[in-house]
């Protein structure tokens, strides 16, 4: 009995694609056109390249978590893979160099970014030089109280002249 029963189930619940409606492409009513506009699927959205970013260095951990050294779990991405996180400027050393090792790197790029102890020295057109100590002397000739910057820069005057202050900017245009 309950193999008879099963099988009116079975012929209850199947529907056949050709005579249902819905598959046919025949719509009758405004309700059914709003729900089958309503449940369109969109393709899924590519995932971004932070995302993957993450995807990536979470399967790294991943595999040095399951008892790979930090280079074979780097060996094991593709080619394409390693390319895009060195785009991104991830520094995989951090996975591959021992702790001295690091402290090493971090020494030798802190060497290259020293500059001369007086810093940056720009040098100016005598030209313009000469004009900058032209003005400044006309200025204290007429009684200006003259501001004078912690670099010298030949560009920007500062000074007060009865009491109101004046900034005088000597630039060169572009042609």
């Amino acid at each position: 009995m309950s193999g008879e029963s099963d099988s009116k189930k079975s012929q209850k619940t199947f529907k056949n694609p050709l005579t249902s409606h819905r598959k046919c492409g025949i719509i009758n009513t405004e309700s059914e056109v709003r729900d089958t506009e309503q449940n369109e699927r969109k393709p899924p959205r590519p995932p971004s390249k932070a995302d993957l970013e993450k995807a990536l260095l979470a399967r790294l951990d991943k595999w040095i978590k399951e008892g790979y050294t930090p280079e074979e779990a780097v060996g094991k991405l593709t080619q394409k893979q390693y390319d895009f996180l060195i785009d991104r400027d991830i520094d995989l050393d951090n996975l591959l160099l021992t702790p001295e090792q690091q402290k090493a790197v971090q020494e030798v790029k802190k060497a290259h970014r020293t500059c001369s102890p007086n810093g940056y020295n720009k040098k100016y057109p005598e030209a313009k030089q000469a004009l900058y100590r032209g003005l400044v002397a006309h200025l204290q000739g007429l009684g200006a109280e003259i501001h004078p910057r912690e670099k010298e820069n030949f560009r920007d005057l500062d000074f007060t002249v009865d009491g109101t202050h004046y900034r005088i900017v000597l630039s060169n245009p572009r042609k």
